[in-house]
């Protein structure tokens, strides 16, 4: 057999070659301009359409202040430009990540925390003396707890009663057990107990000092005559306690939990995005 290539092999070679036009549509015109880019910073293709417009804004400007004297500066000019819109766009993704990483790390911090206090929590009837000290010594301890009154609070706005466990919980809540308090306990406890026994009995037809049952703080204080002031003031001993934990809250937020946020997100920024 002859080494050359036949006349036939040749003409079917042309004939491949006119057919063999490249991509015609302007996304496969697109897609090919692009080969080689990774991450739009490849050196096939000087910057990417998207970078297009910045790219123009700077080499216009460069242009005006260097005044290119010869083809070899203009040329310098226009890679200083692709270099330049590179550089931005690299220090953009850059930032993503680190932004992506410090909402991350963030968010696994505040659930931790969520978490810790939700357990802690979880303990309060059984010690709730040193529980409500450990639950108000922290921004989500105390967000926990609002959290808990509100609860409270809508069941006597919706006009349901409170059961036993509910008295034990508002209790609880103020750093006491859970049966009547003693009369050295404070005016709020005194009176949410008794409001809170009151309200429960008007819901099952009785109401009134008459119908609770004897208790230390029984000629301290006594409910209203009426059941729906009773709820009013029994609401507004949780507002009270609301406003108080909002204001620990707060106050741990300033000097604890938010520069401890703050350091959790500079860490993650800090660390090394490049992989």
């Amino acid at each position: 057999m002859s080494d050359g290539i036949s006349p036939k092999r040749i003409e079917a070679n042309r004939r491949n070659a006119q057919q063999s036009t490249g991509p015609r549509t302007d996304e496969g015109k697109a897609r090919s301009r692009a080969n080689g880019l990774r991450h739009g910073m490849a050196a096939e293709v000087l910057v990417p359409e998207e970078d297009r417009a910045a790219y123009e804004q700077i080499l216009e400007r460069w242009r005006r202040e260097a005044g290119p004297d010869n083809v070899v500066e203009e040329h310098l000019i226009q890679r200083a430009a692709v270099l330049s819109v590179r550089l931005d766009r690299i220090e953009r993704a850059n930032q993503e990540a680190r932004e992506a990483a410090a909402r991350e790390a963030v968010g696994r911090w505040h659930r931790r925390k969520q978490a810790s206090a939700r357990k802690l929590g979880q303990r309060l009837l059984l010690d709730p003396v040193n529980v409500i000290e450990e639950l108000e010594a922290t921004a989500f301890g105390c967000e926990w707890l609002i959290r808990h009154w509100r609860r409270l609070d809508s069941q006597i706005r919706l006009g349901s009663r409170w059961d036993g466990r509910d008295r034990a919980w508002a209790m609880a809540m103020l750093g006491l057990p859970g049966g009547p308090p003693d009369p050295e306990a404070g005016e709020d406890a005194r009176m949410l107990w008794t409001l809170a026994v009151s309200v429960g009995h008007a819901q099952s037809g009785a109401y009134g000092p008459s119908a609770l049952r004897p208790d230390p703080t029984a000629d301290a204080f006594a409910p209203p005559v009426d059941p729906d002031a009773a709820r009013a003031a029994l609401r507004a001993i949780i507002a009270r306690q609301i406003e108080r934990l909002r204001a620990l809250r707060d106050a741990s937020w300033r000097e604890v939990e938010g520069p401890e946020r703050e350091a959790v997100a500079r860490r993650a920024a800090a660390a090394d995005t490049s992989q």
